[in-house]
Order: structure tokens, then C-alpha cells, then sequence
């Protein structure tokens, strides 16, 4: 009795020991990169909440809608990247997801045209290539854009961000094919850049006018040169009646007009995107006017590789401040540039997987010593969390003003005026505890096969008991009876 006793004894020395090793091994405060001063960040709200889709088109008119920064890339030759801007032609589509229409993205058309070889732009493709070949799949200008610029322009995060376009048919609101110079659909299959089709750039719902000769709205600027520029298309000339030419030329907007280039001229560049909404947590306004056109934004990404861990608390809480522990996990944690609090009026994750919850009260910077402290909206104050409203934390990589900022997925926590109440358990908290008592299991063994089991008197745990462990328990917040 008295080497059993003995052996729970060092058992639970040895689960505390490793219990503290993983708290402090995990337990750390937001401290990222340091910003100059606290960046002003309007959040709209969330999911893509916000942002419109273009306006329809004039023909004498620039294009109307809203936008998006994502990415960057040096524009003007000066050795120095910017931040791109890109157009918002559909906030939400399927057309891009091939056969999965489950799959919801944002469709992005930069705003500018790009001249990657210097002052030139780049060629669709070199002349001596076999004519039965897909001339996009194998052009030079797919190759770049999904390597070098992909790459190259895009954080790791914005680039997994960036979904595989397909679209292997046309869809309904593209328009109709050109009467001169008519132009082969041109399907995609797995893009994560590229350009647009003579069809798409005649889609009355992205903003373009359908028509082939007029359409001011399809001007773009190239700052390098100054002045509105040439961009290719992705699809080719098509030849009815002299075959032999089809593939000698690609499709282009010229100007305003959709017309054809040979494909070994030069001409701009002018990137297409679609974003996963699935990793697009919220939209932040940093140009113009919220809601209406001419409007610019930037996105903040679901980063999977920073985790918020909200804990039990056991501070004193007034009726208008609630104070919650939290610890900081995951590979990017040193990106962490600070602690958040969403307040939404619906639960944030919709049942398909996308964060859609309309307005957000969006509080920024609330960490104090690994504490989250935060004041509760006047308008929530005499409503019942959990149910009336929902309460997120979220880890935040903030950066510029107009560069893409990053998040963990945010986590619920609930509160109450007279009781304790707990919120569904979150991350992998089961698993952790697991792998802990794994070692100890482990090391029992290999006491036991040792033969070292001390008979000497129980010695004391010097204050470690085993509330030391590293458990990330359902979130437990309380507010005091009186309050």
C-alpha cells in the first residue's frame, strides 16, 4: 500500500513538472511587431459586410465600384513596392469554384496595368508554338503570374488565401462575343492568377459595359508610364474562315476597346484574383467614403497558425468591464501585434464555414498582461450574452494602412450578471492533456521496469498541485450578483 501511495505521489510531482513546463512554454502576451502609433482601424464589419458589388456600367464613364488592397508590387520602377489595388467585380461568387458550388470567393480585377519587363509589358506567348495546344495553359504570361508574380506579391498567407479558379463554361452574365476580331472562350482550370476574357470583360454585373468598341469603364492606368495602357485577355483570336491564323492573336483592351494583338507584341499586364471568403474574417475601410463608390478597403485573414486561448476568470469584474486570461499559441505567435474583441448581434461562423455575422463593435488593443480587459458596449449592458449578442477574442497581426492584416480564428466567450456559464470547448485542448499524460504514463513505465521506486518517506510538492496543468477548459467568465 504504502509503494502505491509512494508511486501516485511521483506521479503527480512529475504531471505537475510538466504541466507547468507547457504554461510557461505557451503562456504569452500579444507583442508583435511594434507599430509607431495604434493604427486606426475602422473595422465595416464581417465576412466581406460592406463592400458593393460595381455599379452599372456607362459607356462614356470610368468604372464604379468598390475596392480591395491585397498585395503589393513595385509599380513605378523605384525599386520599392506599394500596396495593389484591385477592383471588387463580384463581392460574392460561385463562378469560379468549378463544379463545388459550395465554394464562395471574391472576384478582384487589379486597377492598374502592370509592365513587368520594364517598360514593355510582357508577350502573350512566341509564334512557333503548335496550334492545337490551350494557348493560355501554355502561355509565357500564365507562367509568370502563378509563379514569379504570385510569389513574389503575396504574403504566404494572402497566397493560400487566393483560391484555384476554375470555370470551365461561360457564365450567364458574361457577355456576348465580339463581331471583329471574335475571340475563343478561354476556360480556367485551377488559376490562382489570371486574366480575363473577352466575354468577362463585356459582364454587364462586374461593371463593364457589353459592347466591343466603346466602354471607358475598361480604361485602366499604367503608373509607369503615366498614362491609360494596353492589358492583354486571356482568350484568343478565333478565325472562322481562316483557321490556319487561329492562335497568331490574343485578345486585349486597347485603350477602351476589345480587340486582338499578336501574341509575341508586348502589352500590359493586369492581374485577376479570387478570394476564398472562407478565410476572410472582416473588411476595414481606409479610402473614401463606407458604402459608396470609390470606396477602398483591406482585408484581415484568418491566419490558422496564431490561436487565442481565453481561460476561466477569477478576477474581480465590474458591471461594465469584463477581464479574461488568455494565452497565445501556434507557429506566428510573434506576429501578434495585439488582442481584439468582436461584438457581433449573431453568431459569427455561418454553418457552411464562412464568417458572415452583418456589423461588428470591433475593440482593438484590449491585452493587459495577458489579460483581455474590455469595457461592454452601453447597448449590450441590460442583454444576455450568448443569446441577445455574441463576445469573440481575437489575436491580431496588424500592418499598414493598406497592406492585409491577419487574425486567429476568434473564439467565443460568454459571460453572465448572476452565474457562471460556459461556452462549447475550442481547440485542442483534449489532445494536449492527452500527449501530457502519455509522458507520464511513459515514465512510470520506465520507473517501474527500473526497479527505482524509493520506499523513503513521501517528500512534500513544494506548492505544485495539479491545477498547474496546461488546460484550455470551456471558457468560464462571471459577473458579480450585484452588478
Amino acid at each position: 500500500m504504502r509503494k502505491l501511495l509512494l508511486i501516485i505521489q511521483e506521479l503527480i510531482i512529475v504531471n505537475c513538472i510538466l504541466g507547468m513546463f507547457v504554461f510557461l512554454s505557451i503562456t504569452v502576451q500579444a507583442k508583435g511587431r511594434v507599430l509607431d502609433e495604434p493604427m486606426a482601424k475602422e473595422i465595416m464589419g464581417i465576412g466581406n459586410y460592406g463592400i458593393e458589388n460595381p455599379s452599372k456600367p456607362i459607356i462614356d464613364e470610368a468604372w464604379q465600384g468598390n475596392y480591395v488592397y491585397f498585395g503589393e508590387y513595385d509599380m513605378d520602377n523605384d525599386g520599392k513596392k506599394e500596396p495593389v489595388k484591385y477592383r471588387v467585380l463580384s463581392k460574392c461568387t460561385t463562378d469560379f469554384s468549378g463544379n463545388d458550388s459550395t465554394v464562395k470567393t471574391m472576384l478582384l480585377d487589379c486597377d492598374n496595368v502592370f509592365l513587368p519587363d520594364g517598360d514593355k509589358g510582357m508577350i502573350f506567348h512566341e509564334l512557333n508554338y503548335a496550334v492545337d495546344d490551350s494557348k493560355w495553359n501554355n502561355s509565357i504570361l500564365r507562367e509568370y503570374l502563378n509563379n514569379d508574380f504570385l510569389t513574389s506579391s503575396f504574403s504566404l498567407q494572402e497566397q493560400a488565401a487566393i483560391a484555384n479558379s476554375v470555370k470551365e463554361n461561360v457564365a450567364e452574365s458574361d457577355g456576348d462575343v465580339c463581331d471583329i476580331q471574335p475571340q475563343r472562350w478561354t476556360a480556367l482550370s485551377g488559376d490562382k492568377i489570371f486574366l480575363l476574357d473577352a466575354r468577362e470583360v463585356r459582364n454587364e454585373s462586374y461593371g463593364y459595359s457589353d459592347e466591343q468598341w466603346g466602354g471607358d469603364n475598361r480604361k485602366k492606368f499604367c503608373i509607369q508610364r503615366q498614362e491609360n495602357w494596353s492589358w492583354w485577355l486571356r482568350s484568343e483570336e478565333e478565325h472562322p474562315t481562316l483557321p490556319e491564323n487561329d492562335g497568331m492573336c490574343a485578345g486585349a483592351i486597347s485603350r477602351r476597346v476589345v480587340i486582338c494583338f499578336f501574341v509575341n507584341e508586348y502589352c500590359g499586364v493586369s492581374p485577376v484574383l479570387n478570394v476564398r471568403l472562407s478565410d476572410v474574417l472582416m473588411v476595414s475601410i481606409v479610402e473614401g467614403t463606407a458604402g459608396q463608390t470609390g470606396a477602398a478597403y483591406k482585408l484581415t485573414l484568418i491566419n490558422p497558425a496564431m490561436e487565442i486561448r481565453p481561460e476561466q476568470s477569477t478576477s474581480a469584474q465590474s458591471e461594465e468591464q469584463v477581464t479574461v486570461p488568455y494565452r497565445l499559441t501556434g507557429a506566428d505567435i510573434d506576429n501578434a501585434t495585439w488582442v481584439s474583441v468582436l461584438f457581433t448581434k449573431k453568431d459569427i461562423l455561418t454553418a457552411d464555414g464562412y464568417y458572415d455575422a452583418g456589423e461588428a463593435i470591433y475593440i482593438p488593443n484590449v491585452d493587459q498582461d495577458g489579460k483581455a480587459v474590455f469595457s461592454i458596449p452601453e447597448e449590450y449592458r441590460n442583454k444576455e450574452c450568448g443569446t441577445d449578442y455574441h463576445v469573440y477574442l481575437i489575436a491580431e497581426n496588424v500592418n499598414g494602412e493598406k497592406e492585409t492584416d491577419y487574425a486567429s480564428k476568434p473564439v467565443e466567450i460568454v459571460y453572465s450578471k448572476d452565474h457562471m456559464v460556459t461556452v462549447p470547448q475550442t481547440g485542442d485542448a483534449g489532445g494536449l492533456l492527452e500527449k501530457m499524460y502519455a509522458v507520464c504514463f511513459i515514465l512510470f513505465c520506465i520507473w517501474m521496469t527500473s526497479g527505482s521506486i524509493s520506499s523513503s518517506p513521501s517528500r512534500p510538492t513544494n506548492g505544485l498541485a495539479s491545477s498547474s496543468l496546461t488546460r484550455v477548459t470551456p471558457v468560464i467568465v462571471g459577473l458579480p450578483e450585484n452588478a
